[in-house]
């Protein structure tokens, strides 16, 4: 996440990319139930012309939306601080936020 509300954004294992892409992004209150767990929800928006899905990549985008992962389009998640410092706990808006399964956390280096 970049200043300027953009992103840049890489997902495989090990050496081998799944998907890259850039965009934008944009913060906003949760609202609802979800509200009293999550404060803040975060709005992922890829670029098309940037989206790359590795032609090599046998099973697609599959590891990623079976573990509910960004991919390689727009997508919300609820996030919140975790008890590690600079580090934020986030869950897609789809997924089981009341047990925060589906869940990953982001960190700043």
């Amino acid at each position: 996440f970049n200043p300027n509300w953009t992103y840049e954004y890489a997902a495989g294992q090990g050496n081998f990319l799944w998907v890259t892409h850039a965009g934008t992004f944009a913060v906003s209150a949760t609202s609802g139930p979800a509200a009293r767990k999550y404060a803040c929800q975060v709005t992922i928006t890829p670029a098309p012309n940037t989206v790359n899905i590795n032609t090599g990549n046998q099973m697609g985008l599959a590891p990623l939306q079976s573990r509910d992962l960004m991919d390689d389009r727009q997508r919300t998640f609820y996030f919140k601080e975790f008890p590690r410092p600079g580090s934020l706990l986030v869950v897609g808006t789809w997924a089981d936020w009341v047990n925060d399964i589906g869940s990953f956390s982001l960190r700043r280096y």
